[in-house]
This record gives C-alpha cells, sequence and structure tokens, in this order.
C-alpha cells in the first residue's frame, strides 16, 4: 500500500498497530499467580479462568470438645458457599450437647433441631456462630438450618447420639 493510501486510510493503521499491541501484550501476560488468568473466547469476551466457582476450598472440619463440665460442644461449620454444613453426618454421646455453626457466608444461616423440642440458634452470617443447647437421649436426630427454605435445599444432617 503507497504513502498516499496510508493517508487516505489511517485508521487502518492504527487498527494494525492496535492488533500487534494486543497479540504483544497477551503474549507477555501469564504465569503470575497473583494475577487472573484469562481465556478468550469465540465470541471475543474474555473469562476469568483462574478460580472455578465450581471448586470450594476444603470445608473446616466438625470438632467436638467438652467444657468444663464435662458437657459436649460440637462446631459444625457451614460451607464456604451454598446451602449445606461442612458434615451430614455427626455422633455424639448422651447428655448436654451444645451445637455450634460459624457461617462464613454472606447468606444467612443458623443451626437448629426438633428434639426433644424444636431449638433454633440465631441467624447468622459473615463470620458470626449460631448455638444452641440441647439434652439428647440416644438416638437419630435431625440438625438443619431452619431459614425459610434451607432445609429444603438440602442444608441438613443426622446427629447420631449413643
Amino acid at each position: 500500500m503507497s504513502l498516499p493510501a496510508l493517508r487516505r486510510r489511517p485508521w487502518r493503521v492504527a487498527a494494525a498497530a492496535l492488533a500487534v499491541v494486543a497479540t504483544l501484550g497477551v503474549a507477555a501476560c501469564g504465569g503470575d499467580d497473583d494475577e487472573p488468568v484469562l481465556a478468550e473466547t469465540t465470541d471475543m469476551t474474555v473469562t476469568d479462568t483462574s478460580a472455578d466457582p465450581t471448586v470450594e476450598a476444603p470445608p473446616a472440619e466438625v470438632t467436638i470438645t467438652n467444657d468444663d463440665a464435662g458437657n459436649q460442644i460440637v462446631d459444625i461449620p457451614v460451607v464456604d458457599r451454598g446451602l449445606a454444613f461442612v458434615a451430614d453426618e455427626v455422633t455424639v454421646e448422651a447428655g448436654t450437647v451444645t451445637l455450634r455453626s460459624v457461617n462464613p457466608q454472606g447468606l444467612p444461616h443458623n443451626i437448629a433441631i426438633d428434639a426433644p423440642d424444636p431449638v433454633e440458634g440465631e441467624v447468622v452470617q459473615d463470620g458470626a456462630v449460631s448455638e444452641i443447647t440441647v439434652d439428647l437421649e440416644p438416638g437419630t436426630y435431625e440438625f438443619y438450618c431452619s431459614v425459610p427454605g434451607h432445609r429444603q435445599g438440602g442444608m441438613k444432617g443426622t446427629l447420631t447420639v449413643e
């Protein structure tokens, strides 16, 4: 293309220069763990693939400790995302049991149990703790989140008391 033709079509020069810069910029990216990894799709949108939304961090563990009086304290945290506790089966000894549930989510949750009478902990979010204390005889009970729709959505588990 001749110089007069370039002067009449400056947008072609700008487009070609932009394409070169974009190509070099993409080639120079990547590898730094602090930066999101970007992938170009066929519709020319850019998608962040550095954090797969279907992969969660490993859940916290259920812990069972005893207070000074020998009563059991059972910590059953809420998962980082979704309607679930980190465990859906927990076994404890009969007696006074405190169920505690840390909720790391911005979505409100609590912990509740229907035995021997319904008991519901405070609805909490953002790292707060919901807690209930109940006297339990041997048997099988269901613990759950009493926020409407959460229990039905699968946010429940089985508490076996021996």
